[in-house]
């Protein structure tokens, strides 16, 4: 991800633009998973009244419970894992990403900020100021 930050620095020459069309395009490759899971998500919405009634009228026996609300999710074609299991997937590219942010051997931004200017090693050690 930081190669494809880094390459669109160089394109626009702006850091902040360079990680807004990096937010969009990751936002624009998740979005058919997060459309399924809103989708999902609503008709799970949609047929809550009716498994409720389901708890209710098989409250003793959590067998047939089960056995009815898998019957109910078939005939109205919802999968209950079909809400959470695209939130999982981009949960874990999202911490992945920030990891590799706090990880200053992968940082590949460093080598794009020579403008940028900063203390020489040396100096940072003797004052924490810098004279530029």
């Amino acid at each position: 991800m930081f190669y494809v930050i880094d390459w669109l620095f160089h394109l626009v020459g702006n850091f902040g633009i360079a990680i807004l069309l990096v937010t969009v395009l990751v936002k624009a490759i998740f979005f058919p998973l997060a459309n399924k899971s809103y989708v999902s998500m609503s008709k799970m919405k949609l047929v809550q009244p009716q498994m409720m009634d389901i708890r209710e009228k098989y409250k003793d026996d959590k067998a047939k419970q089960q056995q009815a609300l898998m019957e109910l999710y078939k005939t109205e074609k919802i999968n209950p894992l079909a809400g959470c299991l695209p939130v999982l997937i981009r949960s874990r590219c999202s911490s992945h990403s920030t990891r590799c942010c706090l990880s200053p051997s992968k940082c590949a931004m460093r080598r794009s900020l020579a403008g940028f200017r900063t203390c020489p090693p040396r100096i940072r050690q003797r004052s924490s100021t810098c004279s530029a």
